[in-house]
C-alpha cells in the first residue's frame, strides 16, 4: 500500500511541490557553502597573516615564519 495519492491531478502537484522544495534547498546549500568556504578562507588567511606578524617581546616573527623582523 502506498502513501501517495492514487490520483494523477494530486501526484503532478506533489511533484511540483517536491521540486520546488528541492530548487530552495540546494540555493540553501550553495549559500551556506559559499559562506562557508569564504570564511574558511578569510580564517585561513588570518592565520597565515598572524603567523607572520612580529613576536612582541623579541621582534622576531613567528616560529617557522620567513617574515622579516621589524622594529618599531
Amino acid at each position: 500500500m502506498s502513501d501517495l495519492p492514487a490520483d494523477l491531478p494530486r501526484l503532478h502537484v506533489l511533484r511540483t511541490w517536491h521540486a520546488m522544495w528541492l530548487a530552495r534547498i540546494d540555493a540553501a546549500i550553495a549559500t551556506a557553502e559559499q559562506t562557508t568556504s569564504t570564511s574558511l578562507g578569510k580564517s585561513f588567511a588570518w592565520a597565515v597573516w598572524s603567523a607572520r606578524q612580529p613576536n612582541e617581546k623579541s621582534g622576531r616573527a613567528a616560529a617557522g615564519s620567513s617574515a622579516p623582523a621589524c622594529r618599531r
